[in-house]
């Protein structure tokens, strides 16, 4: 992982710093302990793409209503999903513009 380092009295907390210095939530951290003692704990942080993705995506079907579910993977340098569920057609419909937006967005 080459990530930031970040150093706090406890894990939460260095999650924490890692999260507001990275711009994103817990949810999207990849993180490894480097060094935990009683004192302090140092990890090593960044956005996990895959992570990121997913949230957005998620929180985007919820405000909209949507009943749709995703799988996302990492290939390389490609990041590919899957998208099932009750209103997945909904994207695919007036020649897949819905699903067209969405990726631009993504």
């Amino acid at each position: 992982m080459s990530g930031h380092r970040f150093t706090a009295a406890t894990l939460t907390l260095a999650l924490e710093r890692a999260a507001e210095a990275l711009e994103c939530s817990h949810e999207e951290l990849a993180y490894q302990v480097i060094e935990e003692r009683p004192d302090h704990v140092e990890i090593e942080a960044s956005a996990d793409p895959v992570a990121v993705l997913g949230l957005f995506l998620r929180r985007a079907f919820e405000a909209g209503g949507l009943a749709i579910e995703t799988s996302i993977s990492e290939t390389g340098d490609l990041l590919e999903g899957q998208l099932s569920g009750l209103d997945a057609g909904l994207l695919t419909r007036s020649h897949g513009e819905g699903l067209d937006a969405l990726q631009y967005l993504a």
